[in-house]
């Protein structure tokens, strides 16, 4: 069950920050696409102060199945953010892939275009 932010507009400052719900099965990775816009996304998984909502990041796989072996651990309640290179010359939105450690748990999602000049 993807989850489509490709037309997602910037709020105050060329920030957004949505709540994606992950799939069902813990074990299965949601595809996020992001917006064409943003050249930074930061994820955090945290949904109450008890749980243990950790779950993994990675930048290639199919949405449904098992994550991509290669991706990067995101402790509960910590962050992962990341630069997207390239920005400007992209001509459709990106994805990402995340699957948390329990069932239908939330991912949230900072988007943001920061400025490159100096």
């Amino acid at each position: 069950m993807s989850v489509d932010y490709s037309a997602l507009s910037p709020q105050a400052r060329g920030v957004a920050i949505k709540t994606a719900t992950l799939d069902a099965t813990a074990a299965d990775s949601t595809e996020i696409l992001c917006p064409r816009w943003a050249n930074r996304v930061t994820v955090t998984f945290k949904t109450s102060a008890d749980a243990d909502d950790s779950g993994n990041l990675a930048f290639e796989g199919t949405d449904g199945a098992a994550i991509d072996a290669d991706n990067q651990p995101v402790a509960s309640g910590g962050t992962f953010g990341f630069a997207v290179a390239a920005y400007e010359d992209m001509a459709l939105a990106f994805s990402i892939f995340v699957v948390a450690s329990t069932n239908s748990a939330k991912c949230h999602v900072i988007f943001e275009s920061e400025s490159r000049g100096g």
